[in-house]
């Protein structure tokens, strides 16, 4: 008749009135009184857990123009952030770009590089955002930046390339159209040119860019 003891050295049920295990053969030691004794503790069980998420990779950043108002003459300013699954475009605001020429500024003074120096590098501030962004997860820029949205991959139908030249100024500009899953968005290419635009998108949208 098996009680509710078992064996302190393999685990296996004891059966009443036997002085040793039935099956490693170990002794058995008297049951204490005040109760049965506790089943053996069960091994715990390993968890396979999934590897965490790689960051999000950054494959390079555009700076850009929505047109806004009246015949598109004013523009919200944005970087547009490439990576493998979306397209993120981040809010420039004047305040933002007047706060990443200082620190341009800054950063040539320390450097010891004169005024005109100092002014030539204000210039750069694009690249103090740039910076700014490679050390952000893409998810802390779009929540860090109001006003800041992405489009999936997938929601991007085709992407067209344009170039507008403006014969009175005798100046062109280019023009990035995406036609995605809710119409079409405009902008207005602020850095690069037309042929490493597509290359940077091709990367991750591949044919559809």
């Amino acid at each position: 008749m098996m009680s509710n003891r078992y064996c302190t050295n393999c685990g296996a049920p004891i059966v009443e009135g036997t002085r040793f295990c039935g099956k490693c053969g170990q002794p058995l030691q008297s049951l204490p009184a005040g109760g049965a004794q506790p089943a053996p503790p069960q091994p715990a069980v390993q968890r396979r857990t999934a590897p965490p998420t790689p960051s999000e990779q950054i494959l390079g950043i555009v700076a850009v123009g929505k047109p806004k108002g009246l015949l598109g003459m004013r523009q919200d300013s944005y970087n547009m952030i490439v990576t493998p699954t979306r397209l993120v475009f981040a809010t420039v605001s004047p305040a933002l770009m007047k706060e990443a020429a200082k620190r341009a500024r800054e950063e040539a003074k320390q450097q010891g590089k004169g005024f005109l120096g100092q002014w030539g590098a204000q210039l750069a501030w694009l690249d103090v955002l740039h910076r700014q962004y490679r050390k952000m997860t893409v998810d802390a820029i779009l929540a860090h930046y109001g006003g800041s949205f992405a489009i999936p991959n997938h929601q991007v139908q085709k992407v067209r390339y344009k170039q507008n030249y403006d014969q009175e100024s005798g100046k062109s500009s280019d023009e990035l159209i995406l036609r995605t899953v809710d119409g079409k968005l405009r902008f207005k290419l602020l850095t690069g040119n037309l042929r490493q635009v597509k290359q940077l998108l091709r990367q991750s949208l591949g044919g559809v860019a």
